[in-house]
């Protein structure tokens, strides 16, 4: 036959198990997912403010060529129609925890009222990043999934007396993806997967409101919405040992609104509107032989359409305007089957800056990011798998260029973010019932 291969394939090299008890797996993992919602204040970012660091083991291959690899429930994530390559129940929970640093240092070329020049410290630290993912067989052929994670956001939290403290003192943004979905195989070659995707929003900052002592403060207190898109994917197998995986996701409209604590005492209310983009990735899993695979994905996601930020204080409107562009996303990894028991893995990812440094504010500083990753996969038992993953996080770029901060421009940041790194290490468990 054409485009057939000899030899052992490992498309999953771990033995599948039809389930005993179908009804108590999905009680079970139903329950799993909703003990992991707790949106984490991530100060890791990629591609502008989206998060690829789930809590699968996808984080050792920088998540290369995730959206065809199909060989665990975080396809259900990355995915759905690759649901179709699992048999059975199975839940994959995971943890990754990052740390590095983002220290703003500032040069003799910014602007401030203030008579010495600050930077602001480590705006970054330790934070915790979950993520849950289940997928069960119904009747028909049909799988249903189910994924948990924050999808996109970032914090920040600089020095008391920064510069640029009168803009932002510090600041979470955090986007929780609550996902699931339905995957159906219309052909032996041919997958489809859809569902929705259920966005919570939680936004809060604060800012010193002047340079004068005692330093007043205003705050906005947790605005928040709940709000609603799609996603839609393919898996495609042109040849035995290959997978080609189509997923596109849709723009998303967050409208939160909260509470800001102004200086004099006094409480308005705040609304303000943003604009998750839509997106798309290609990814393909390749097997060159038994044991070795490549995995490679590219990727476009609007981020221009998150670039004016519609604001409204009380009775006053206006549109905060950050000049971000599209950013693009390249990835490429490996990965061996050494045996039954264990796979290792490694991989490299890129994504372009979605700001220039002309425009780049502190409140969400993100630019051009580098991954390189490595982990391994251990399975003790036919229906336990263990995953270890580290990853390095690198932004290039990270850099103020005569950036004028708002409302009324006093403060003018000159200089960069050095250093501008994180460390991320994660494991991750899967069980099969």
């Amino acid at each position: 036959m054409a485009g057939s291969r000899t030899g052992c394939r490992r498309r999953d090299p771990w033995p599948k198990r039809r389930p005993r008890t179908p009804h108590a797996a999905l009680l079970v993992g139903v329950a799993a997912l909703v003990g992991v919602f707790s949106p984490s204040g991530a100060q890791a970012q990629c591609g502008a403010i989206c998060l690829y660091e789930i809590g699968s083991p996808d984080l050792g291959r920088a998540s290369a060529g995730a959206g065809a690899r199909a060989q665990d429930a975080s396809t259900a994530f990355w995915n759905p129609a690759g649901m179709t390559e699992l048999e059975g129940h199975e839940l994959l929970l995971g943890v990754i925890g990052s740390w590095g640093d983002l220290n703003p240092d500032l040069d003799s070329g910014t602007v401030t009222p203030d008579p010495v020049i600050r930077g602001g410290g480590n705006a970054s630290g330790f934070a915790p990043l979950l993520g849950g993912h289940f997928v069960t067989e119904l009747p028909y052929g049909i799988r249903f999934g189910m994924a948990s994670t924050a999808l996109y956001g970032g914090d920040v939290d600089y020095d008391t007396n920064w510069t640029g403290r009168n803009y932002v003192a510090d600041a979470s943004l955090v986007a929780f993806l609550i996902q699931p979905s339905f995957a159906y195989a219309v052909t032996d070659w041919l997958s489809l997967g859809a569902g929705p995707a259920i966005l919570y929003t939680t936004y809060t900052q604060r800012v010193r409101a002047t340079f004068l002592p005692g330093e007043p403060t205003a705050k906005i207190d947790d605005a928040d919405d709940w709000s609603v898109g799609g996603t839609f994917s393919a898996l495609v197998k042109p040849l035995e040992g290959t997978r080609i995986g189509v997923y596109y996701r849709t723009e998303i409209e967050a409208d939160t609104e909260g509470d800001i604590e102004l200086p004099i005492g006094a409480t308005a209310l705040i609304d303000t509107d943003f604009t998750f983009p839509q997106g798309v990735n290609v990814s393909l899993y390749q097997e060159l032989t038994d044991r070795w695979a490549l995995l490679a994905d590219a990727g476009w996601t609007d981020w221009s359409e998150f670039s004016n930020i519609p604001i409204q204080l009380g009775p006053v409107a206006g549109t905060q305007r950050r000049g971000w562009r599209d950013t693009w996303r390249l990835g490429a990894g490996v990965q061996y089957t050494h045996s039954a028991r264990l796979t290792l893995q490694g991989g490299f990812g890129y994504d372009s800056s979605p700001v220039k440094s002309s425009r780049l504010l502190p409140d969400i500083p993100t630019s051009e990011q580098y991954r390189f990753s490595v982990g391994l996969q251990a399975r003790p038992k036919e229906y336990l798998e263990i995953s270890l993953s580290y990853q390095f996080l690198w932004f290039a770029g990270l850099e103020f260029d005569d950036v004028a901060l708002p409302p009324v421009g006093s403060v003018v940041l000159n200089g960069d973010y050095d250093p501008a790194w994180a460390n991320q290490a994660g494991v991750s468990v899967r069980v099969k019932f």
